[in-house]
């Protein structure tokens, strides 16, 4: 068995805000952060430029394919057939490379799966099947595993369909709509730390999915948006983790064994 748990810091989307704001946290903790994006958002409105993309690859972080293009829906609501979906997945992975955002290899091996739906039906293992075939080893849904035994170990094979649907440990704002430091907020960020906590007990691997970054008072709730505050608070946890020798913090591709 290990001697340590693994955490991959993972920011969906690409938002401005977690460039402008977490980004530095983050690298003030020596914590990695893995991208996933979605071309066609690259530039737009609240979303991350090329050229903020590439620095932050030049500072020791990844960037993978997200999906859809067009940033709605899953690839299974976006594409009729499993054919025009792995495309989609593909032509993702092919900008990354074209433009040079992919020094490390993460972007061949690792896809964050829009909306964490990774079958066009329930139990249909086919678009799995695809995505092995093209290289993919590692994947991320968007819903935490109900108990600890659904956080992926390291003993799964490296080719093991199980490593491209692995859960999420969190993070979705639970509080009251445009409200700081609202109770539930509290208990779900506490929720969240006990499991940083549990991958290190337990030495197992998982994901803390972010989005957009606001300064305080989440917009929705449900919604995609974490406080400063209680980023912070998370980044801490990690950290602290790491400084007892029974955590680390990696980019998404050094979960592959």
């Amino acid at each position: 068995q290990a001697e340590y748990g693994r955490i991959a810091v993972v920011c969906d989307d690409g938002y401005k805000s977690f460039y402008q704001l977490a980004l530095p946290v983050f690298e003030d903790f020596g914590i990695p952060v893995t991208f996933s994006i979605i071309p066609s958002l690259v530039g737009t409105g609240n979303f991350m430029t090329e050229a903020m993309l590439r620095d932050l690859v030049a500072r020791g972080h990844d960037v993978v394919a997200h999906g859809p293009e067009g940033g709605a829906g899953n690839l299974f609501t976006t594409h009729a057939t499993d054919e025009a979906a792995i495309a989609d997945v593909i032509a993702t992975r092919d900008w990354i490379n074209a433009r040079g955002l992919n020094p490390r290899g993460a972007a061949d091996i690792c896809y964050v799966w829009p909306q964490g739906n990774y079958a066009r039906t329930a139990g249909d293992s086919s678009f799995l099947d695809r995505m092995t075939a093209q290289g993919f080893r590692i994947g991320r849904v968007a819903s935490p595993g109900s108990t600890l035994t659904a956080i992926a170990g390291r003993s799964v094979s490296p080719t093991a369909q199980t490593r491209l649907v692995q859960p999420i440990i969190g993070h979705t704002y639970a509080g009251a709509t445009n409200t700081a430091d609202d109770a539930t907020e509290t208990t779900n960020i506490t929720t969240i730390t006990g499991r940083i906590t549990e991958l290190q007990t337990q030495r197992k691997d998982g994901f803390l999915m972010l989005h957009s970054v606001v300064k305080r008072g989440a917009a929705t709730s449900g919604g995609l948006s974490i406080e400063m505050d209680r980023l912070v608070t998370l980044a801490t946890a990690i950290r602290d983790g790491v400084l007892t020798g029974r955590l680390m913090a990696v980019r998404m591709a050094q979960l592959l064994p």
